[in-house]
């Protein structure tokens, strides 16, 4: 930051821009003002590496979110949204994919080359006029206008709208469950997070930020991944009885400990069959209970059976 600058704002180099009020006499006999356009050099931009511009704020101008909720009968949808407006940030993916030409912007002269947009100086007259040269390296051309000291060619907006979940729910009719005589309700439900997204940021997630030491900071992408997207169901149980949601807890951790009782005997003779044969990614018995209690498949398990009592 700077005095009487903003605390998100970001500085970079960028291309050598020609001076306010310069003009240049265009083929036709016109007299064009281009003031900031991009100097060039025998067919190449021209970096500026010295010089530090403001090139835009990490902080957006605001930021929101809605939910909609809609039911009939026993049908619920649930459906979140949310979103930023304004912002820029720093992306290194965009820089290292362009002057490698992996990416689309890069297509262009890759075979005969290309003339660019701006304007070359002639010191002998003190004129400017546009650039006519075509580059014979497209290769530095576009490391010129890519690579990541050029921080004003891989700054974007970070403006976003994200469909960050939709949830289907389908209660069972209340004369169903009292045929049953201990349910009180069951209801049954899909989910799926981070479904689309709307963003005129070039890569991967405009959501992003950076270690420096222990401090996250904002404004700057380095390969980081996105949010996955992910889909889940859910089934939740409610019993008339309190008393049989307790017995269900203790018939689970009953399970658990005599499962974790008999993977335990199982690995002490499998220790004592081969005392010297240590296998990669076994753990010893006294943590078995912990990671049984933690395993991913169970967890997952449980966490879409909720019961609630």
């Amino acid at each position: 930051a700077r005095p009487g600058g903003t605390l998100g704002a970001l500085y970079g180099t960028g291309f050598e821009r020609i001076p306010e009020g310069a003009t240049c006499v265009m083929p036709d006999g016109s007299v064009k003002d281009i003031s900031g356009e991009i100097l060039y050099e025998n067919g190449y931009p021209v970096q500026n590496k010295t010089e530090l511009r403001y090139l835009g704020d990490t902080q957006p101008d605001w930021k929101g979110g809605i939910t909609m909720k809609f039911s009939y009968r026993g049908l619920k949808l649930s459906v979140a949204a949310d979103g930023q407006f304004g912002g820029h940030a720093w992306s290194l993916s965009n820089s290292m994919f362009s002057y490698l030409g992996k990416l689309n912007n890069s297509l262009e002269g890759r075979y005969d080359g290309l003339v660019g947009k701006g304007y070359v100086y002639d010191s002998a007259t003190g004129t400017y006029s546009p650039n006519t040269e075509v580059t014979e390296e497209i290769g530095t051309y576009y490391d010129r206008v890519y690579n990541r000291d050029n921080v004003e060619s891989n700054i974007f907006s970070t403006s976003f709208i994200k469909l960050r979940e939709v949830r289907l729910e389908y209660s069972l009719p209340k004369k169903w469950m009292e045929k049953t005589r201990f349910l009180r309700g069951v209801s049954v439900a899909v989910f799926g997070r981070n479904l689309a997204m709307w963003t005129r940021w070039p890569q991967y997630d405009p959501e992003i930020a950076a270690l420096n030491g222990s401090t996250i900071t904002t404004g700057f992408e380095s390969g980081q991944f996105p949010m996955t997207r992910s889909y889940g169901f859910n089934v939740k149980l409610q019993f008339q009885n309190p008393a049989v949601m307790k017995n269900i807890r203790t018939l689970c951790l009953t399970t658990l400990l005599a499962a974790a009782t008999i993977v335990s005997c199982q690995k002490l003779e499998e220790m004592n069959n081969n005392p010297n044969q240590i296998t990669l990614g076994e753990t010893a018995p006294s943590s078995l209970l912990q990671n049984l209690l933690y395993d991913g498949n169970w967890t997952l398990q449980y966490r879409s059976w909720r019961i609630n009592g």
